[in-house]
């Protein structure tokens, strides 16, 4: 985050936006020269991919006057992010924490700023298109095992789906068994094609050469992930009175 930047500056706005915020589907007026109609809002997530990706503004029929005002929006930013980091750079702030502080609150403010001119810009129907791709793109994703509670649990979709607060609990519990079962798999999945992987460039050695090398690497030594012990917690004891 603390890269001098490049040409990738709105990029990292982008990614900022992403990790702050989720696609959802909030009901709301809507405004602007295309609103006017109540209807779904899209998050600022999926309002940054519309910036970049030429399929979704295709998918959401994006007409070119508004192809041209995305345009706009996304060349202010930069220039706007461009200003903001070289204010920030001149200020010399030298503490860590208060200087990636300031940081994220240019980021979250211009992306703020983002979301609501691009939200003006899109109709009603595009706005509704918009958050049920970027839904669909969250439960692809959970296919991991992460995230799906997540968008399944949320306020506005568990709502139109009328989940309970017990089945939020049990879905979060759900993915964290159905994690644990695929970093499983995936461990030994990837153990056995390593040793197969082996067993096929050692078959170039000649026996006497696969021999060598055994006495060269010695027995077998297996790592094991380490978790430091963490620190025992001193809890004191309130004095009576």
């Amino acid at each position: 985050m603390l890269r001098p930047f490049t040409l990738a500056l709105v990029a990292a706005l982008a990614i900022v936006c992403v990790a702050s915020a989720s696609a959802q589907v909030v009901v709301q007026g809507g405004g602007g020269a295309y609103g006017g109609m109540r209807g779904y809002s899209p998050s600022s997530q999926s309002l940054m991919y519309l910036l970049y990706y030429p399929q979704l503004q295709k998918e959401i029929e994006i007409i070119d006057e508004q192809k041209a005002e995305l345009q706009k929006i996304q060349s202010e930013m930069t220039a706007k992010m461009t200003e903001a980091y070289k204010t920030l750079g001149d200020t010399k702030i030298e503490d860590q924490q208060e200087r990636q502080k300031k940081y994220t609150e240019i980021y979250q403010e211009l992306g703020k700023e983002t979301e609501e001119r691009v939200n003006k810009l899109l109709l009603p129907h595009q706005k509704k298109r918009l958050t049920q791709i970027m839904l669909q793109m969250k439960l692809q994703q959970s296919g991991y095992g992460y995230g799906f509670a997540g968008a399944i649990g949320g306020d506005d979709v568990a709502k139109e789906l009328g989940i309970t607060d017990a089945q939020k609990e049990e879905l979060r519990k759900k993915e964290e068994e159905v994690r644990a079962g695929m970093q499983k798999k995936y461990q030994e999945f990837y153990k056995k094609l390593q040793e197969e992987t082996t067993t096929e460039l050692m078959s170039v050695l000649t026996p006497a050469q696969r021999k060598k090398l055994e006495e060269l690497t010695g027995a077998k030594f297996e790592w094991q992930q380490y978790q430091p012990a963490q620190p025992a917690v001193k809890v004191e004891k309130k004095k009576k009175d």
